[in-house]
């Protein structure tokens, strides 16, 4: 499955974005090297389901977050996330996104705040059982 295709270009719906959103993006699919630049020092996340909350919730900053990313990732080769949609206000911001690979299709919701200098500072995040399609966007 090619989500370049399928889902081209991130939407944003607010003009303020934080660089570090889309550097989340690139974090997961495998920029490790960007965590120090997008990850506050005490950064955190935190996730909805069990496969890898519990082990996160344990987690602070760029190193072990990024090691966490990485280790999820050499399980799922060919892993690819995309924004679907990006909303962002005053110190917070929402991601709809995919991921998908040949054997894999899911979505889910991402939400973010952040630090004095536009780092993330905490990331709650939800997986769906499916993608979502463009069609949502604005719905």
């Amino acid at each position: 499955m090619d989500l370049t295709t399928e889902y081209p270009v991130p939407v944003d719906t607010t003009a303020d974005v934080p660089a570090s959103i889309h550097g989340w993006t690139r974090l997961w699919n495998g920029a490790y090297e960007i965590a120090d630049t997008i990850l506050s020092p005490d950064a955190r996340v935190t996730f909805g389901g069990l496969t890898v909350g519990a082990r996160a919730d344990a987690l602070r900053g760029p190193t072990e977050i990024a090691a966490l990313i990485r280790d999820f990732r050499s399980t799922r080769p060919g892993l690819v996330y995309s924004e679907v949609e990006v909303r962002a206000g005053a110190g917070f911001a929402v991601v709809v996104w995919n991921a998908g690979s040949p054997d894999l299709h899911r979505g889910g919701i991402d939400t973010f705040s952040f630090d004095g200098d536009g780092r993330i500072r905490s990331v709650r995040s939800v997986t769906g059982e499916r993608g979502w399609p463009r069609a949502s966007i604005g719905a």
